[in-house]
């Protein structure tokens, strides 16, 4: 773990040091510390998971911006199997175009993920993967059309490649957020994925801002919904990868941003997963707690 140390602290410095190089209106910096702790129910092998990190993002504009987080996390088994301890590098840079024939700007962004760790086999050590995404967005806001793909690999004669399409539309004054995706995930080992050659997976996501004048201190209400079967995922949204071995087959989350004052702001997130083992034909699933704490300026 002491390479996430040293990352955590070389981020931490980088965090300091972007109000006096980028000083100006035509940024919009933003600093946070997560943490994630969960357990797992009727799981056989594995116990509990808890994990923090810290991050910075940095936009211009509406032209681009960049963002780098590192963080460290824990899975505790059971029955004597080694716990897991890793630490996980993102990297993202974002940048926009604006044809002038499509009347809106097209989002590109790139995520880059490196995961290391001290599992024995090697299976889930050593991960690397890279995501761009391109996204339609016309002038009015209304709706967004978008493509995503990621190639992950991992050590033991394994990469995997996935197609992630989504749409969005905005309702209620634009107040609401509704956005539509699939997850269409293909090893190319299928010995090293339990024998599947490919999983497909639904979401559905939905996120309403709240009026100023609201009696809570809340920005937004946000849910999730995962139907179907993801493995070895690259969740977009997350920023993760389920790089350890089993079969997701569900989530649903719910959660919200409370308003801290002009600066701070906590985004909680409580969620349920579904997984599935099928080497000891183990069905479980857990339950996780997320929180974030971010200063923005």
């Amino acid at each position: 773990m002491n390479k996430t140390i040293k990352i955590i602290a070389a981020l931490t410095a980088l965090s300091i040091i972007p109000p006096s190089v980028i000083a100006n209106d035509k940024w919009k910096n933003t600093v946070s510390l997560s943490a994630l702790t969960g357990f797992y129910y009727q799981s056989y092998i594995r116990d509990r998971y808890a994990g923090g990190g810290i991050s910075f993002s940095g936009d211009y504009l509406d032209q681009g911006g960049f963002t780098v987080k590192a963080s460290s996390s824990t899975i505790q088994y059971n029955h004597g199997y080694d716990d897991i301890d890793q630490s996980n590098l993102f990297l993202s840079g974002r940048y926009n175009f604006f044809p002038d024939s499509l009347n809106g700007k097209i989002a590109t962004r790139t995520d880059i993920y490196y995961l290391d760790n001290n599992d024995a086999t090697g299976n889930s050590d050593k991960v690397s993967a890279i995501a761009p995404q391109f996204t339609y967005i016309p002038y009015s806001k209304d709706f967004s059309i978008g493509l995503g793909v990621a190639y992950t690999k991992y050590q033991n004669d394994l990469s995997v490649t996935q197609v992630t399409p989504n749409a969005g539309f905005a309702f209620n004054n634009k107040m609401g957020w509704l956005n539509i995706g699939g997850y269409f995930i293909t090893p190319d080992n299928p010995a090293r994925a339990m024998n599947i050659d490919s999983t497909e997976a639904a979401t559905v996501s939905v996120t309403h801002w709240l009026a100023k004048d609201n009696y809570l201190p809340i920005n937004f209400l946000t849910a999730s919904l995962m139907v179907g079967e993801r493995i070895y995922a690259v969740d977009n949204e997350a920023a993760s990868i389920y790089n350890v071995l089993d079969i997701q087959e569900g989530t649903v989350s719910a959660g919200c941003s409370w308003d801290l004052g002009s600066e701070f702001s906590l985004l909680s997130i409580v969620g349920h997963e579904k997984f599935r083992d099928i080497n000891i034909d183990d069905e479980y699933s857990s339950n996780f707690l997320f929180l974030k704490l971010s200063k923005s300026w």
